[in-house]
């Protein structure tokens, strides 16, 4: 009987084994590496490679290339376009108008905002400015209808 146990045991390890999947790659320094746990680095195009000797893990400098990117990306998606606005702040002085505000709006320079184009921020909420450290003009007194 314990022999069936053993027996039994032995193949449910063994099964479990074979049907987890298994992350092999080489470092830098060409040490094998092998685990039952997903690097956070695998893509999965990793998962088509024929020859696991082909995987590497990025280098230092490819990480910070990777995340400056993703940054980058993740900034450019948050971006409000000039239409979606609903509100403009000053990233020189951190006060956010509404876009009708007479502070902001230009009549007699022909310009359409007195804020230079490299200082504008545009959003869609006053919550949204607020909490990118924006404070709301005392004027027009945004988001606050």
């Amino acid at each position: 009987m314990k022999l069936f146990v053993v027996l039994f045991l032995a193949i449910v390890l063994v099964a479990q084994v074979v049907s987890a999947e298994v992350y092999r790659w080489m470092d830098e320094g060409n040490v094998a590496h092998l685990t039952s746990i997903k690097p956070d680095w695998w893509t999965d195009e990793m998962d088509m490679v024929e020859d696991w000797r082909e995987i590497h893990p990025p280098t230092e400098e490819e990480q910070q290339q990777q995340e400056a990117a993703e940054a980058e990306q993740e900034e450019q998606s948050a971006k409000v376009t000039e239409e979606e606005a609903q509100f403009i702040g000053d990233s020189r002085t951190s006060i956010f108008h509404n876009l009708d505000c007479r502070l902001v709006k230009s009549r007699a320079t022909g310009r359409k905002f007195k804020v230079d184009e490299e200082n504008r921020v545009f959003f869609r909420t006053a919550e949204e400015a607020e909490n990118g450290g924006y404070k709301p003009c005392t004027l027009c007194n945004p988001g606050r209808e």
